[in-house]
């Protein structure tokens, strides 16, 4: 999208308020920053409680942490995306 957008593009989300093209690439990099730390810990063995954990997203929390998505979900989401398993927990 954000090749698709320019600066005076309103972004509207499913959730929260409308945002710029700043704030739609700064929610990108920061999945983008978690995601390569959850992949480091999957390359490096670790297990799904080991990555939650290490709370990956700790420096992004008190931004974009939810009642509906929080540092352990988000961790868990990405660890079950990038190995194609799904841990019940």
């Amino acid at each position: 999208m954000l090749s698709l957008i320019n600066d005076q593009t309103k972004v509207i989300p499913g959730h929260g308020p409308i945002g710029t093209k700043a704030d739609l690439q700064a929610y990108r990099d920061m999945l983008a920053t978690i995601k390569d730390r959850v992949q480091r810990m999957i390359l490096e063995g670790k297990t799904l409680d080991q990555v939650i954990a290490a709370n990956p997203s700790k420096d992004f929390d008190a931004a974009w942490a939810s009642d509906r998505v929080g540092p352990k979900a988000i961790a868990k989401m990405i660890y079950e995306s990038l190995t194609g398993k799904n841990a019940h927990n």
